[in-house]
């Protein structure tokens, strides 16, 4: 079982961390501005990018690179209205801005040191970020049996005045007591690899291998959802998750499934409509492959319009709700890996792996592709 998850932690190394020999810049996470209006991008072991409108009020075109970031391993992005930016780094800190990336402040989270943050998301003065499993041993030191205590679970920390102070927040294992599950308990390590903040406050996260589980307020425990139409509870290869503000609306995107039998590749795209007591597998006419994952989502404000893009394939939206699928870019399959939308689902920005930022104006029906200098 130990075997089985060093193999899908494996595969997530090496799908956010891919060489830069072949390009100049890969660029890991991009977002929008929830008006649309400002845009922000991040270069794998390189600095933080920001675009504001031009003197014509034309968005996507100037860009600045941000030299205060520093150069660090970067692994998610969250922007706001206000100028507010939150961004972490792999093995490093939380930096936080107040004025589009002018300036920043580095977020030693509760003095614990460097961390393994994995993503990070914004609400207002609410920042929530989550830190992935890390194996506690050296690579020299590995054993063919990896036990339990040899790996640090995942967590997620919670601040609610930008980034000064912080609350760490577990999830209970009592809640899957009395709950059908489809896997061994310890292979539930909390590797976090998505987060997400709603306008209510209700916060929804996402493990890899693991599941999804939401969090309404300060009442209530955090709690899994059941995404598959069986009973019980699988662990899944989740990439991705968004929602519509009020939470009824959710897309979630994995790039395969792992049961206590066996590990399996099939990548698969969900949507929910009814706040994720029920979900259905979104139906899209895309060949996915063991090369092809479904690598990340995004939705507007509404949930009326969405966004999914295929690492090693096309960027697919819907203005329906996901009920239909028009496929964007397809002259070529490319590594996309990161997708934004604003708050109207009109302003989009999505980056690749092939080391290109393009970004779509009119609801991704066409594309421009950035011009951003190092």
């Amino acid at each position: 079982m130990y075997i089985r998850l060093l193999i899908i932690l494996s595969f997530f190394i090496m799908l956010g961390c891919h060489s830069q020999d072949k390009y100049e810049i890969i660029w890991e996470c991009v977002r929008v501005s929830p008006d649309g209006k400002f845009m922000v991008a991040a270069a794998m072991n390189g600095y933080i990018y920001t675009s504001e409108p031009d003197d014509e009020g034309e968005v996507g075109l100037l860009w600045e690179k941000k030299e205060d970031s520093g150069r660090h391993t970067w692994t998610g992005l969250a922007l706001a209205d206000n100028g507010r930016i939150a961004a972490c780094v792999k093995y490093g800190h939380i930096y936080t801005s107040n004025n589009y990336g002018e300036t920043w402040t580095v977020r030693n989270v509760k003095e614990l040191g460097e961390r393994s943050w994995s993503a990070i998301a914004i609400n207002g003065s609410t920042i929530a970020a989550t830190v992935s499993a890390e194996l506690k041993l050296d690579l020299d030191e590995l054993e063919p049996d990896i036990k339990e205590s040899d790996i640090e679970h995942g967590t997620i920390y919670v601040s609610t005045n930008f980034g000064v102070d912080w609350t760490e927040h577990k999830i209970d294992m009592a809640i899957l007591d009395e709950l059908e599950i489809d896997f061994d308990i310890e292979d539930l390590t909390f590797n976090w690899r998505a987060i997400t903040i709603l306008s209510s406050g209700k916060i929804i996260a996402a493990c890899s291998p693991g599941l999804i589980f939401t969090y309404p307020n300060l009442i209530f425990p955090w709690l899994p959802l059941f995404v598959h139409p069986s009973s019980k509870l699988e662990l899944e290869l989740w990439t991705s998750t968004a929602s519509s503000s009020d939470g009824t609306k959710l897309i979630a995107s994995h790039a395969g499934s792992m049961s206590a039998d066996e590990i399996w590749g099939d990548s698969r795209l969900y949507i929910s409509k009814d706040s994720g007591n029920t979900w259905e597998e979104c139906n899209i006419n895309h060949v996915i492959t063991s090369d092809t994952k479904w690598s990340n989502v995004t939705s507007s404000e509404d949930g009326q319009y969405l966004a999914a893009t295929v690492y090693g394939g096309y960027i697919y939206t819907s203005s329906d709700g996901g009920d239909s699928w028009t496929a964007r870019l397809t002259d070529n399959y490319r590594l996309w890996y990161s997708i934004s939308s604003c708050r109207e689902g009109k302003t989009l920005i999505a980056s690749n792996y092939d080391g290109s930022v393009y970004f779509s104006t009119n609801f991704g029906s066409s594309w421009t592709k950035c011009k951003i200098d190092e």
